[in-house]
């Protein structure tokens, strides 16, 4: 998937993406060693992604369903960091997760 950032298109591989993390008209793409900030919307970038490796837990997060920690019915801890399932999305999540 290419994306814009700093007026170039920047190839990402999807294996690399931990999560995803939207602040309004940005999104945050944190990879293992980098993030790459670009202004589209959370819900574009969700189109693009592979349904099967990617799991949207809230209206600001998706996540590498590869790089999942752990998780309870409350939020997600992904590379040491936790991020919350929000209510609208948390019986979709929970029924992804506990066929892994």
């Amino acid at each position: 998937m290419f994306v814009r950032s700093d007026r170039r298109m920047i190839k990402i591989d999807f294996n690399a993406i931990i999560y995803i993390e939207s602040y309004s008209d940005y999104i945050k793409i944190h990879l293992a060693n980098e993030t790459i900030t670009t202004r589209e919307a959370i819900s574009a970038i969700e189109a693009k992604l592979p349904k099967e490796q990617f799991i949207r837990i809230h209206r600001s997060y998706i996540l590498s369903i590869a790089n999942i920690t752990s998780f309870t019915h409350e939020e997600i801890t992904i590379n040491n960091k936790s991020l919350p399932i929000s209510r609208s999305y948390k019986k979709d999540v929970l029924n992804i997760l506990e066929k892994f």
